[in-house]
């Protein structure tokens, strides 16, 4: 597949491993450890080709996924990881053609990965109430190419969620537990409302709040993710590790 303007591409030195990111246009010039990549050298290629830089380093050309996406979008605050979205996307059944409301943009990390998933055909309302987040959100969904299926919002998720129907409620926010009522009222009967927190007086708080209300049955867990150094007869876990990301806690709206 020839590579365009205004195509994304990921660019591995075939050397050190390292990476580079970039949606390509006419004044793209990629710095690296080998010198130097201009768009004219990318845009006569196709993806898989190896690409020269101007000290004749070689660098694969592929077609970026969703986690090279994440890898790579601009941090502002902490993200929900690929380990832990995976797994809110797999226990809320996330897929293409839904409506899905996030509450709480950060970095834009969860906005990416659930846009991939729900396809042309589905939408992501993501409300922010701080307006440079929201930037970042956008910068990094729209280079991610995914902005026709995203609604971004200014909007204070506290004080309501204006959609109705929604499949799924994700909230990265501190008090989620004052969402109860406004998520239930956006979510579809059979809908799910998941919830990410860092701590377990959070997520005790949230489970206790209201027995009586729309959402009885909360799954509260953590993925752990060990990694392992993998070399012949020294196979073992690898010495330093993240440890703790957040507390995932979803419920049904039955």
């Amino acid at each position: 597949m020839p590579i365009e303007l205004g195509d994304a591409v990921l660019l591995v030195d075939e050397e050190s491993g390292d990476t580079f990111l970039v949606r390509v246009s006419e004044r793209t010039r990629v710095m690296t450890g080998h010198g130097f990549i201009d768009a004219g050298e990318i845009l006569r290629r196709n993806y898989g080709d190896i690409i020269h830089s101007s000290t004749r380093g070689n660098f694969l050309a592929i077609k970026p996924s969703v986690p090279d996406f994440v890898e790579k979008l601009r941090r502002g605050p902490q993200i929900i990881t690929l380990k832990d979205m995976g797994s809110i996307a797999a226990y809320c059944g996330i897929g293409p053609g839904q409506k899905v409301i996030e509450g709480g943009g950060g970095s834009g990390a969860a906005t990416v990965f659930l846009a991939s998933l729900v396809g042309p055909e589905g939408k992501v309302h993501c409300y922010e109430i701080r307006e440079d987040f929201l930037k970042l959100v956008e910068e990094n969904v729209s280079r991610s190419g995914l902005s026709d299926r995203v609604d971004l919002k200014l909007a204070d998720v506290y004080l309501g969620i204006a959609e109705r129907d929604a499949d799924a409620v994700l909230l990265d926010i501190p008090e989620p537990w004052r969402m109860l009522a406004h998520a239930s009222d956006a979510l579809r009967a059979g809908g799910y409302l998941a919830c990410y927190v860092p701590t377990t007086d959070q997520m005790e708080r949230l489970v206790c709040s209201d027995p009586e209300g729309p959402f009885k049955s909360f799954r509260c867990f953590a993925v752990i993710e060990m990694e392992y150094q993998v070399k012949a007869n020294a196979t073992r876990p690898k010495n330093m590790g993240l440890v703790h990301t957040g507390f995932i806690c979803i419920a049904r709206k039955l």
